[in-house]
């Protein structure tokens, strides 16, 4: 079977598209990727895989997509670089990832006049995410954007998929409640596991220099209010305030909208020899960071959008044996209470006495860490939901 997987990224950064890929190639399929290079990277292979990669400046991707709504550009753009892709590879299947590339990818295969059956994955909940942005609120950015548009437009854009991929049972649930028109047996559940295989090829280095005095409470990913960072950096100062001996490390862009006012605060004298920011890591050097941590936090805002599926970061802290503090956002809350690997919180002041109660208790952390090292190896590796992903591609050919 040769498939076409189409992402409007670069490849490399997408954790998931090349977990999934990397499945696909171990079914025995031709795999074919269509992404996006935002330097002049060229069409290449990667194992058995390969990789066709469109330049495109990354200020351009931004402009056409802040306009997507008023005037489509990057659907059309993206319909010619579809046909073409269909057409030189001659696809069985193709398999695009996010809401908005719908329409343009089941246009491009239309144009080729092929019969190709097109899987659409579901990274978020798409119309609630994108009213969440900062730069998409206000105005004039929110009658530019239309944000809101993408409530109507859901429905449409998931008719153009025949199959659907999505990050957990609850967020197919909310789907098939939204739109009487889906079957529920054209909807796969695939969460965002670890690939542990590639994890553990990684070189665990010392990072110790990098870094401030413990207990160490490790912040990985996207930099931003609407995930929990000022809660965060509020507790960490009341913990300061307490005389309590620790220290946070957030690794991870902060998103635009928050720049000022992150900083403003990182830069406050009560954080100095508290706080180590470190804007960005290669994947390969996550493990190690993981090893130098104690503690690990997901304390995203709980919404539609952060209750679509686990986040990465929640399954990465699993396999650094870390015990996760998290908020009380659905999935994670299920996870976490039902496999004893941390501790939930649903307000700012359980926040801070959670973040007393472990790192007063180095025992009660170990214990946890191992436990959510043991459930991720057991029910949440890159294998666990392999068959499902396989029986989805089979149903479409059978």
């Amino acid at each position: 079977m040769r498939v076409g997987v189409i992402v409007d990224n670069e490849y490399h950064l997408d954790v998931r598209v090349k977990r999934e890929v990397r499945l696909l190639e171990d079914f025995g399929y031709q795999v074919y990727v269509l992404c996006l290079s935002f330097s002049r990277q060229k069409e290449s292979h990667s194992n058995t895989t390969t990789i066709r990669s469109h330049y495109l400046p990354r200020k351009a991707k931004d402009f056409m997509y802040f306009f997507m709504n008023t005037i489509p550009l990057y659907e059309w753009w993206w319909k010619r670089k579809v046909k073409r892709f269909v057409d030189d590879f001659e696809l069985d299947v193709v398999h695009t990832h996010d809401l908005y590339m719908a329409k343009c990818v089941k246009k491009g295969i239309d144009a080729s006049k092929a019969e190709v059956p097109m899987i659409l994955d579901l990274h978020e909940n798409y119309p609630y995410a994108i009213k969440s942005y900062k730069w998409t609120q206000g105005f004039p950015r929110s009658i530019l954007v239309r944000p809101r548009v993408w409530e109507k437009k859901e429905s449409k854009y998931l008719r153009y998929a025949d199959r659907l991929i999505v990050l957990s049972e609850d967020f197919k649930q909310s789907l098939l409640n939204r739109n009487s028109f889906l079957k529920s047996e054209h909807i796969t559940v695939f969460p965002n596991v670890v690939d542990t295989e590639e994890f553990d090829n990684y070189e665990v280095k010392t990072v110790e220099g990098k870094l401030l005095g413990g207990p160490r409470i490790l912040y990985f990913g996207v930099v931003a209010n609407r995930r929990g960072i000022f809660r965060t950096l509020r507790s960490c100062e009341e913990l300061i305030n307490q005389g309590k001996k620790f220290s946070l490390v957030i690794i991870g862009p902060v998103d635009a909208g928050d720049r000022d006012s992150f900083f403003r605060e990182l830069n406050k004298p009560v954080f100095k020899n508290h706080i180590a920011y470190i804007p960005w890591i290669d994947l390969s050097e996550l493990p190690s960071y993981l090893r130098a941590c104690d503690i690990a936090l997901a304390p995203f805002d709980k919404n539609p959008q952060h209750e679509s599926g686990i986040a990465n970061k929640i399954f990465q802290y699993m396999y650094g044996k870390l015990p996760i503090l998290a908020s009380d956002c659905k999935p994670q809350k299920e996870l976490i209470e039902k496999y004893k690997i941390g501790k939930i919180f649903t307000s700012d002041d359980e926040l801070t006495n959670m973040l007393i109660e472990l790192i007063d208790n180095k025992q009660l952390c170990t214990e946890m860490g191992e436990r959510a090292y043991e459930t991720l190896m057991k029910h949440f590796h890159q294998n666990a939901f392999r068959s499902s992903l396989q029986s989805l591609y089979e149903s479409l050919f059978t």
